[in-house]
């Protein structure tokens, strides 16, 4: 759980499909995952996932438009 629920759900996934006549699909994988930690109260125990990839997007857009205006401007 310290890891996500992405890895949470795939360990699921192919613990049940070890056992001998469960074919288990990965939307119900994930809803039964869901639905355990839900019925243990453990939400807050699950890794939220990291913004870190949106924040450098951002930054090097702005860092894009900035030179472009610095290049019209300059000329």
């Amino acid at each position: 759980m310290g890891a996500g629920k992405l890895p949470a759900v795939r360990y699921y996934l192919t613990e049940m499909n070890k056992q001998p006549g469960a074919n288990l699909g990965l939307l119900e994988a994930k809803e039964a995952v869901e639905s355990l930690i839900a019925a243990r109260g453990l939400s807050s125990a699950v890794k939220k996932p990291n913004k870190n990839g949106c924040v450098i997007v951002l930054i090097i857009l702005v860092l894009i438009i900035a030179s472009i205006v610095y290049f019209y401007t300059h000329r």
